[in-house]
Formats: C-alpha cells, structure tokens, sequence
C-alpha cells in the first residue's frame, strides 16, 4: 500500500491541512508528532516537525521509507507581485549557494491538481532561511540574491533529506505576508497576520492532495 507523506512546521499548519483528513489520528501521545490515517487508494502520514532547519532534521527521522513526500506551509513574500493567501510550488530550494531540486514529476502533478481545485499556483524558487527575515530590506535582499518568491525556514534541511534518502519531494507554500509587510516593522504580532486566510487556502491544497490517486504518485510503493 503506498503512503503519502506531508510535512509541516507548525501547529495551526498542521490543524488546516488535517481539514482534508478527518480520519487521520495521532500515531502516538509522545515522541514524533505524527498523524496517520487511510486515503483512497493508500495511506497518509503528516509529520509535524517544529520551526527551523534543526528541528526539521531531527523529525524526519519519524518517516521512514520511500515516500513520497510533500512539505505545505506558509512563506515570507519575497517577490513584490505576491500578497497574502497566493499559493506557491517550488521547482527548487535554495539556501545560500546550495540548491535542491524538487522531483520534477511529483511537482507538476501537485501543481496540477492544485490548479484543479481553483487554485492559482505560481511557480519558482523557494529561498530557505536558518532565520526570520526581520525587515523588508531583507527580504529586497533575499529576492535580489537567488530571485526566490518566497521564504520558510525548513525546506532547506528536508529537501536535503530527500536528495540523501533517494525520496521525491514537493513543496507548496501559501504566502502569509507580502514582501513589504513584515510583522516586526509594524510591531504585529503573529496573530495580526492573515493567517485564517493562510489557513483555508492550505485546507483548500490538502484537499487537492487528497484527491491525487495513488497510482498517479511519483516514488509510490
């Protein structure tokens, strides 16, 4: 039976995405922060890994096998076009002057059922950061060094596990502020950002991903 894994970060991620997943439960009261649970066709697992590169690493030790897998979130804006709620597929990770490909196939097929849900997917680069970018000089600096959309602080460390391990990966990341609003210039706080509209567009991407059949997986085992 093949298995599909998503990955997010944070915990208000990880209750948006399991809107598409009612039947899914958590694996266990302690240790990794994994949820399982049936799909047509297979079976989801949604590990939930915690902010930044570090704890990114140290969770995907909870997902063993050959994935695929899918990391959804929210991002920084770095491309002056984008505003809040706009939906992003990355082609590759970067960070600094390392890059990572996402698995072409696996992409285009989230992509597309991602468009056939309503949805308006841009694609590109995905920037990676150890940490937040606190202004909006900033992120004009981070989108004038790699031309990234936008920026999130774990894909790096998983799209790294992914090339070590052999498994395809893809990434979707739905912008929680645009490059020129950045909590910390306007003294906001997380909950001043947009995040119930961030919210219902990833329910929207899960239920798209739910909706891939299990045969269609790039790497399904």
């Amino acid at each position: 039976m093949a298995t599909l894994d998503v990955i997010v970060a944070l915990p208000w991620e990880r209750r948006a995405v399991l809107r598409a997943f009612p039947g899914a439960s958590r694996v266990a009261a302690t240790g990794p922060r994994l949820w399982a649970g049936e799909i047509e066709g297979g079976r989801l697992r949604l590990l939930q890994t915690g902010m930044g590169q570090d704890a990114a690493r140290s969770a995907l030790a909870a997902l063993p096998g050959s994935g695929p897998w899918i990391v959804v979130g929210c991002a920084g804006g770095l491309a002056p076009h984008l505003a809040a709620g706009d939906v992003v597929v990355a082609d590759a990770v970067v960070a600094g002057r390392d890059r990572w490909s996402c698995d072409p196939t696996w992409t285009g097929q989230v992509a597309a059922a991602i468009a056939a849900a309503g949805l308006r997917p841009q694609r590109g680069l995905v920037a990676s950061a150890g940490a937040a970018l606190l202004t909006a000089a900033d992120k004009r600096r981070a989108h004038a060094a790699c031309g990234a959309l936008v920026v999130e602080m774990e894909g790096a460390a998983i799209a790294a596990a992914a090339a070590t391990r052999g498994v395809p990966v893809a990434m979707v990341r739905v912008v929680d502020d645009a490059a020129t609003t950045i909590a910390a210039d306007v003294g906001a706080a997380l909950a001043a950002l947009p995040l119930d509209i961030v919210a219902a567009r990833l329910a929207v991407v899960a239920r798209a991903l739910a909706g891939l059949r299990c045969g269609d997986r790039a790497g399904a085992r």
